[in-house]
């Protein structure tokens, strides 16, 4: 940050505790309510920068139970059929019959991570009881061309290790979540093909990796972020981790479907 974009900051007028509530009851009634993401909040014409929100509230959580915010229709409880019916809302809209969690999000929905899960364990159960379809990149794929593809990437990469981030630097087509739906883990599909994997069982998983890339998508209220916008937000992991393991920067955007 240079010395300008320094002044810029420290000479604008900081927001009072009171007067970033105001903006999140205003919010919230455009919403119909006081349950949402800050994606939704700067989705929805939100005064206040997120470093002020951070500033006096540390984290987006701690800044929805401020005093005086929850109103009655966080204390409401959503039913299954709420969330189905603003499912099929936003699939509308889209036009579309299946839809990501991160395209629901960013739309944005109604409703919370939390609350889908609550009330259907998963995404994939709470689209298939709005007859809809998860958003998949790779689907029709059988398991007879994954292990096909593993087969001739394979032989590219030397010695007995083989990881994701290998796979799609030789060429690798398909996503790693569809080898999740497969094989359960990487380890396991590349042991079809006489490989190994170098994931350690103390190692974060790829998956972990890619949820926490869908989530500061949200925060960062965009999708084909930076390095910096991660490392320097409310990441849980180091970007060189996310490099390391899928072997650049955007191809792990593109497996976590924001590329």
């Amino acid at each position: 940050m240079n010395t300008k974009e320094t002044n810029k900051i420290l000479s604008e007028k900081i927001p009072t505790r009171k007067e970033l509530i105001e903006d999140f009851k205003r919010v919230a009634t455009l919403l119909n309510s006081d349950s949402y993401t800050l994606f939704n909040y700067f989705q929805n014409s939100g005064k206040y920068k997120r470093r002020d929100i951070v500033r006096e509230f540390r984290n987006w959580r701690d800044a929805m139970l401020a005093d005086g915010l929850q109103g009655k229709s966080i204390k409401k409880k959503v039913t299954p059929n709420e969330i189905l019916a603003d499912l099929k809302r936003v699939a509308k809209e889209l036009k579309t019959k299946r839809m990501s969690w991160v395209a629901y999000m960013t739309f944005p929905g109604k409703y919370t991570d939390k609350d889908i899960r609550q009330h259907f364990g998963t995404w994939k159960k709470a689209m298939e009881a709005a007859d809809m379809k998860l958003q998949s990149r790779d689907h029709g794929v059988t398991r007879k061309k994954a292990i096909a593809d593993l087969k001739n990437v394979a032989p590219k990469v030397q010695g007995e290790l083989l990881s994701f981030a290998q796979y799609k630097r030789n060429g690798g087509k398909y996503a790693l979540k569809t080898f999740y739906r497969f094989f359960k883990t990487w380890s396991s599909a590349v042991k079809v093909v006489g490989r190994k994997s170098s994931m350690s069982r103390n190692r974060v998983s790829e998956i972990d990796l890619i949820k926490d890339l869908q989530r500061m998508a949200i925060l960062l209220n965009k999708n084909n972020f930076s390095t910096w916008d991660y490392n320097r937000g409310e990441s849980k992991y180091s970007s060189t981790t996310i490099i390391t393991r899928f072997g650049t920067w955007q191809n792990a955007l593109k497996e976590a479907g924001l590329g």
